[in-house]
């Protein structure tokens, strides 16, 4: 699970680093560490001052993997601050995701 730069935030990186996007939450994968593969996004908002997935967690489920998020997101109150001042801790599974990266 990473946060990857997608396309359309590339734009801004000359004014933030790249780790102050959190807005894109992903599986990837690598096999020289070097080189990485987004298979899947899981979640993505385009707004990445106020909304983020971050620090994700993961355990494998059997076929699936069950990822927690600490998640920065609207919620009809205001939202949250910031990216990091989180106001959610999220629940996703991903289903068979071995199917996503293949042998």
């Amino acid at each position: 699970m990473v946060n990857p730069v997608r396309p359309r935030d590339m734009v801004h990186l000359g004014r933030l680093t790249a780790g102050r996007f959190r807005n894109c939450l992903a599986v990837s994968s690598s096999e020289d560490l070097l080189t990485w593969r987004v298979h899947r996004v899981i979640e993505y908002h385009p707004d990445y001052e106020t909304h983020a997935f971050q620090y994700p967690d993961w355990i494998f489920d059997g076929r699936d993997v069950a990822v927690v998020s600490r998640t920065s997101y609207d919620d009809g109150l205001g939202g949250a601050a910031n990216r990091h001042d989180a106001n959610f801790l999220t629940f996703h599974r991903i289903g068979d995701f071995r199917g996503l990266v293949g042998p």
